[in-house]
């Protein structure tokens, strides 16, 4: 039999333990060669489909790149050296047999030459297959006029083959060329020496429960001014604490639990306990590992979907009515405004199909000038705001008073609810003992102060043609609809100085949203997938030894039934506690974006992420323990 033979049925006898590895890699081909033939597809490397737009998609793209190989590195490095690991006995045997050394470092370069070969192959295969529905779904996205055309850019073929075939080749390599010089005694008796007990570090278990309550509490308080500052020790804490915790903590439950009679002597607990003791010690840089990888995933994923999920009221803080124009110069003639006004709704009916509610209004000039800082505003009577506020309920209630008014800004600063200050227009000043702090625009690209309409009077008396401006504001019921509506009313109204929609941000922060969300799907996706696979080589690099050891289980009396238990319980937490660690950081995470973006809904957006990420975590909880119990000839129907 030849060494090229003898690989062949190596792999055919070990597809339980390259399963993972192969769908891994040919995941990690499949979405590198979506995104670079996305990059190198002529509609947008010559920018006739995203114009100006192209170069920030593309670079956006090219992180993504970046990422996906810097993972593949690790990813392949860390598989392989497990694999190596786990056929100790086997080339213990071979050596016995007379293989040398460099027979069988050749004889695993050929099995990992065929697998990489084959899953660049599928990968690069299903990447062509799928790259059709992949260019229509960014077209979507990026709502491009023309849909991207189907293409197959030859660069990216070839790129996405060389890259992952030099990459593998590399690694393969280099981890066979570590292979240890070991006696052919050591090699077969690896897998049957006793393990000592593990033991836990009572000192570095507490350290590293101060370093997670500390980069908690960092992260619990931290809020804009802060962040740049308090980011990296966050991390720093909050990374080093979990090592900490995993590497000790699980050995720490388990010897408690065994000290607990009534909990220890229970039903199969003690076979449990005593192989979870094992396990989380010798798994405890995967469990770590896994768990910093879902943090990361649901974090971001977390932060991308807030902002889509908050991208609606975003744009209606942002953008006070549907609508809101100012004409050069203010009009005097009652009739003259209302006649301009219904033009401007009449041609946004017509556009939209429904009925368009407008008002007009004057604002003021002036400055305002508080505690330690001032600035030029537009000041709006109370008469003129309740009615803008009939056309745009979501506006907040106001109620003024002699010496009151209300501040409308939209701004990242902490401002306290209740300021003093002066108004100034000509040679009037108003003084005002309280001003309440609205985080809501009311005038698209200036901050407003609404006064009572007798202090308004005040200052319309002294006020000269400059200081006055017309607005004309207009709202419908589906504005997201109707991406024209700023040129429409620019078109309609006289002398018309801008116009802006709520729809334009909305859609801006809709497309970079979702954009992103998209790439950042694909490449968590593969995260995920990776952190699943790092758990099941380790599941399956002792297979042997629990074969062994289930079987003399059941010789004693333990009932298939039991087994199934014991193993329920194992992988449970071996697959749940990364899970349950990385949601953890991730509420954490999540609270410190909330005291970022007080006005979006974070809660919802990233519990939604960590639901779908503990359910895909469990179907591929659900496939490992099946593809286990068949290896270990455990009947899932006894």
């Amino acid at each position: 039999m030849t060494l090229r033979h003898l690989a062949i049925s190596n792999i055919k006898g070990n597809w339980h333990r390259y399963l993972a590895y192969f769908l891994s890699c040919t995941f990690t081909v499949h979405v590198f060669y979506l995104f670079i033939s996305f990059v190198l597809h002529p509609a947008v490397a010559e920018g006739y489909i995203l114009g100006g737009a192209a170069e920030g998609v593309r670079s956006g793209m090219m992180a993504a790149e970046v990422v996906i190989l810097i993972f593949s590195f690790v990813f392949v490095w860390y598989s392989t050296s497990a694999f190596l690991r786990s056929r100790k006995k086997e080339f213990g045997l071979l050596t016995l047999l007379g293989m040398t050394k460099r027979q069988q470092r050749a004889l695993v370069w050929l099995e990992y030459t065929a697998i990489s070969t084959l899953s660049v192959a599928v990968g690069l295969a299903s990447g062509i297959l799928f790259s059709k529905l992949f260019f229509m779904a960014m077209s979507v996205l990026l709502a491009v006029p023309n849909p991207i055309y189907f293409f197959i850019p030859p660069l990216a073929v070839q790129g996405t083959v060389v890259v992952f075939l030099a990459l593998f080749a590399a690694l393969s390599v280099v981890a066979i060329f570590h292979l240890r010089q070991s006696s052919v005694r050591e090699l077969l008796v690896a897998k049957r020496q006793a393990k000592p007990l593990p033991r836990w570090r009572p000192g570095l278990f507490f350290i590293g429960v101060l370093l997670m309550g500390c980069g908690y509490g960092m992260a619990w308080v931290t809020d804009l001014h802060s962040l740049l500052q308090n980011m990296f020790p966050i991390l720093g804490l909050v990374i080093v604490g979990t090592y900490l915790l995993v590497s000790q903590g699980g050995v720490a439950v388990c010897q408690w639990l065994e000290k607990r009679g009534g909990v220890y002597f229970r039903g199969t607990n003690m076979i449990s306990l005593n192989r979870l003791t094992f396990r989380l010690r010798e798994n405890s840089r995967v469990i770590f590992s896994s768990a910093i990888l879902i943090a990361v995933v649901c974090t971001a994923l977390g932060t991308f979907n807030t902002v889509l999920q908050s991208a609606r009221s975003m744009a209606y803080s942002d953008n006070a009515f549907a609508v809101m124009s100012r004409v050069n110069m203010p009009i005097e003639d009652l009739l003259a405004t209302n006649a301009a006004g219904d033009a401007a709704s009449v041609a946004l009916e017509r556009r939209c199909g429904e009925k368009v509610d407008w008002c007009s209004f004057e604002g003021l000039s002036g400055r305002l000038q508080l505690d330690e800082w001032g600035m030029e505003i537009v000041a709006v009577a109370e008469r003129d705001y309740l009615a803008a506020r009939k056309i745009a309920p979501h506006l907040p209630t106001i109620e003024l008073a002699p010496g009151r008014a209300a501040y409308f800004i939209v701004s990242d600063q902490t401002l306290d609810t209740n300021l003093q200050g002066a108004l100034s227009l000509r040679s009037t000043q108003l003084e005002f003992e309280q001003i309440t702090v609205f985080k809501q625009a009311l005038l698209n690209y200036r901050t407003a102060l609404v006064v009572t309409d007798a202090d308004y009077e005040l200052l319309a008396a002294e006020s000269e043609l400059d200081d006055r401006h017309q607005y004309f504001c207009f709202e419908l019921r589906n504005w997201e609809k109707v991406a024209d509506a700023a040129s429409i009313v620019s078109d309609a109204l006289p002398d018309c100085r801008w116009a802006v929609s709520r729809v334009e941000m909305y859609a801006a922060v809709r497309s970079i949203g979702a954009l992103t969300m998209f790439i950042g799907v694909f490449v968590s996706f593969l995260f995920f997938v990776a952190s699943g696979s790092l758990l099941y080589f380790k599941l399956f690099t002792e297979i042997d030894v629990d074969r062994q050891q289930y079987a003399t289980l059941r010789d004693v009396g333990i009932t298939r039934r039991e087994t199934m238990c014991i193993v329920n319980r194992e992988l449970g937490v071996l697959f749940f506690l990364p899970v349950a660690i990385g949601a953890l950081h991730m509420s954490f995470a999540m609270k410190t974006l909330s005291n970022l973006l007080q006005s979006f809904k974070v809660a919802p957006a990233s519990a939604m992420v960590a639901g779908i990420y503990a359910v895909l975590q469990l179907g591929y909880f659900l496939l490992a323990r099946s593809a286990y119990l068949q290896q270990l000839e455990v009947s899932t129907s006894s």
